[in-house]
């Protein structure tokens, strides 16, 4: 029974957001295919782990045979794709980013708003 285990962090290998689809269509194949009981892939952002999410979302690879690593902790993700337990520093730097970027807009059209700016 074939496992898929993915290391997320600093030292595993960044992916553009053009070869997401090759890298889970490669997850796919060896997970159905291939006869080694264990692939391990290494990831340094949220795109592979998001396109793994979805793959167990949409019921192309069972969550029981899914190990995410974080930091030597185990993420869990559940039949739906969904992370219950969301560790701090995981896969969350365009949630943190666009909440940013949000608050800086809001800040920013208030004061243009209340500065007699707008127009």
């Amino acid at each position: 029974m074939t496992l898929i285990k993915v290391i997320y962090g600093a030292y595993g290998a960044a992916m553009a957001d053009s070869e997401v689809d090759s890298w889970i269509s490669m997850v796919l194949h060896n997970y159905k295919e291939s006869t080694p009981s264990q692939w391990t892939y290494c990831v340094a952002n949220e795109a592979p782990i998001n396109a793994l999410r979805l793959a167990i979302a949409e019921g192309k690879i069972d969550h029981t045979k899914v190990e995410v690593w974080f930091n030597g902790n185990q993420v869990i993700i559940n039949e739906y794709g969904a992370i219950a337990h969301w560790p701090d520093g995981f896969c969350d730097i365009n949630g943190t980013l666009s909440e940013k970027i949000l608050i800086a807009a809001l800040f920013k059209r208030k004061a243009k708003r209340y500065c007699g700016l707008a127009r």
